[in-house]
């Protein structure tokens, strides 16, 4: 279960990002879309935990992301989420 509330972040001279509240079940699937620039890949970073939310509650498998700090988010991490970084160059 991935669930998110009042989720906001913004980058130093940025436009803060405000985010819907997400509640997906084990068994759903998300789709997250968007125009280059509107937050996708940041909601991704602070649902994994390489962000560090300033606003707002995620929550994986009942675990608080939030509250998790560094080392423990790192274990999370690698014991329940499963992120691909990848950049296209042509």
């Amino acid at each position: 279960m991935i669930s998110t509330n009042n989720l906001k972040y913004k980058y130093a001279g940025g436009t803060e990002i405000v985010f819907p509240d997400i509640h997906c079940a084990g068994n759903d699937i998300l789709l997250i879309l968007g125009t280059s620039g509107v937050g996708k890949t940041t909601l991704l970073h602070l649902l994994g935990g390489i962000l560090t939310t300033q606003q707002g509650k995620v929550s994986i498998e009942n675990t608080a992301i939030d509250e998790l700090s560094g080392s423990a988010a790192d274990i999370f991490r690698g014991k329940i989420l499963g992120l691909f970084f990848s950049k296209i160059t042509l």
